[in-house]
């Protein structure tokens, strides 16, 4: 990734409370190789510019991060689409064993190119949909990029969560009914509102 790109991404990155890791650079110039490659055939993200890219897709799922239990090691990220933000946490996180769970098999195609070049081995695809995704242990930590609609999502993801569990859904500028007992961490990513939700 060039340096003015770069430099993007830290701004982004800053914005959603993280701190940019230089062992990052290297996977995230081969995803936006990637990425870029396959939007040309396929459409993974209506964001095509590189700019775009690297901070409303990848600074913004690093926003997450600070939500993650310490001791989580699995996590089940529901419609992951390009990866996000499943595949960028991977790259964050290598102690967490995380599942991308997407429908589409031409996305999942791209998820699995992804694994292995970048390479992200604590990955795992599974090219189906949440209802036919049979799983007998819970997961530490269930999220989702708006791939299902607020509020509903929490009720969905919870048979999907360990009895310790947290689940967490990523929230664009339009703010939705909070469910009992859950939260919202807001932040604004290159002047737009954002949040994370959270709900055990």
């Amino acid at each position: 990734m060039e340096p003015g790109l770069w430099r993007r991404f830290e701004i982004g990155l800053a914005e959603v409370g993280a701190v940019a890791d230089p062992a990052w650079r290297a996977p995230l110039t081969r995803y936006l190789e990637l990425l870029l490659l396959w939007n040309a055939k396929m459409n993974l993200t209506a964001v095509r510019d590189p700019a775009g890219i690297v901070v409303r897709h990848f600074a913004d799922s690093f926003a997450p991060l600070a939500d993650l239990p310490p001791d989580a090691r699995t996590l089940l990220d529901v419609g992951s689409g390009g990866g996000f933000p499943g595949a960028i946490l991977a790259i964050a996180r290598p102690n967490i064993a995380i599942t991308l769970l997407e429908s589409l098999h031409k996305k999942t195609a791209f998820l699995s190119t992804l694994k292995r070049e970048l390479p992200v081995p604590n990955v795992t695809v599974e090219a189906r949909r949440l209802e036919d995704f049979d799983r007998p242990a819970g997961f530490d930590v269930v999220i989702s990029r708006a791939a299902i609609p607020l509020p509903g999502w929490f009720d969905v993801a919870r048979p999907f969560r360990s009895p310790t569990g947290v689940i967490l859904a990523m929230e664009g500028s339009e703010q939705s009914p909070l469910p009992p007992g859950a939260t919202r961490r807001s932040y604004t990513l290159d002047g737009a509102a954002r949040a994370i939700l959270r709900s055990t």
